[in-house]
């Protein structure tokens, strides 16, 4: 399995900072290959809406474990291991540092801002502002707070007209 030069990890330090490319990573456990791959299919689950695409992924993960383990670089503990600890900590990661998707944190955290623009009389645009630069926004491309009518503006909430129309044309 292993190449005639692969010396395996003997001390902590080997374990933590020893990197050998040519001669195999020396990742024992967990198997950092299954990792990557499981991460990507974890990203696929949690953001993307298309059921073939999961599909796919899924089928991809389950026909590449056996290639991993042909390639004799890691035990099979070391695969199974990284298949449920890695969703696992993407999980946990998650949920204590969720995704910054509403419209006060994409403005506080980096300065992306949207407002309501007025097109004519009675028609109404949602724009974005980043960097200085301005861009038409569509309904469906709004952070889920605006989309959904639950935010606020300067501590007052902004209300929505019949049909899902604002009625008021103020800063989001």
């Amino acid at each position: 399995g292993n190449p005639s030069g692969y010396a395996p990890p003997t001390n902590l330090y080997d374990i933590l900072f020893r990197f050998d490319c040519t001669n195999g990573c020396g990742d024992l456990m967990f198997s950092s290959h299954t990792i990557f791959t499981m991460t990507f299919v974890c990203i696929v689950f949690k953001y993307f809406d298309f059921k073939f695409l999961k599909f796919i992924m899924a089928l991809a993960q389950i026909a590449i474990v056996p290639f991993i383990l042909a390639a004799r670089k890691h035990y099979s503990v070391d695969v199974f291991t990284a298949l449920y600890l890695t969703p696992l900590v993407f999980e946990i990661l998650w949920t204590r540092r969720p995704d910054r998707d509403t419209s006060i944190d994409l403005a506080k955290y980096y300065g992306i801002r949207f407002y309501l623009a007025q097109e004519s009389h009675d028609s109404f645009s949602y724009v974005v502002s980043v960097w200085g630069r301005e861009f038409s926004v569509d309904r469906d491309e709004l952070p889920i707070d605006i989309s959904q009518g639950r935010y606020h503006v300067k501590g007052l909430a902004l209300p929505w007209g019949k049909g899902g129309e604002r009625t008021t044309a103020s800063i989001v």
